[in-house]
């Protein structure tokens, strides 16, 4: 009904539009405009620390940080010169630095809320963004990841990851929450 009185319905990803059934029965009333990002491109070679980062809300039924910690303790003790630093704040702060100690990694650091401006610097000093949400509705920290230069990986568990990451070439997709095909990646 709404799409029949609107002039155009707007949604962020041209892979939504497949989903939404009222494209098929309003075809050109349903376009996509992508969310766009004013994070300059980091085009020269820097050096860059062994941080593997996350930056976004901890909230584990969205982000699926605690999958992050399990992926993390898969490969923590071979890599012994690389840290995780976990950026964000939200309701499961407190449950996840619990479980990150009773999976007792070593080197995991929650930063707590994490402007935008130290967010950018810290994405412009990592190696590695990952992403492990359950659901997402864009993802423009992909975007922020790949214009710092931070490699994402990322599950490709919503339609507009594909849109975002072509895999192999400026990040890598995971089929949807394999833990261990993540942590192999991520090694």
């Amino acid at each position: 009904y709404i799409t029949s009185k609107a002039n155009r319905m707007v949604l962020l990803s041209k892979n939504y539009i497949t989903d939404f059934f009222a494209a098929k029965i309003f075809p050109s009333k349903v376009i996509s405009i992508s969310n766009s990002c004013d994070m300059p491109f980091i085009e020269n070679e820097i050096e860059r620390s062994k941080t593997v980062v996350f930056l976004g809300r901890l909230h584990n039924e969205h982000k699926g940080v605690d999958m992050l910690l399990r992926i993390w303790g898969k490969i923590e003790k071979e890599f012994t010169d690389w840290r995780l630093l976990v950026c964000g704040d939200g309701p499961d702060r407190d449950v996840l630095l619990e479980y990150a100690r009773f999976l007792r990694l070593e080197r995991v650091d929650f930063q707590g809320f994490t402007p935008p401006a130290l967010a950018s610097k810290i994405l412009q000093n990592s190696s590695i963004f990952c992403l492990t949400s359950r659901i997402e509705g864009f993802g423009i920290v992909l975007v922020e990841a790949e214009r710092s230069g931070a490699v994402p990986i990322a599950f490709d568990s919503y339609p507009v990851a594909k849109e975002l990451i072509d895999n192999g070439v400026n990040g890598i997709l995971i089929r949807p929450f394999d833990e261990d095909e993540y942590s192999k990646q991520l090694a």
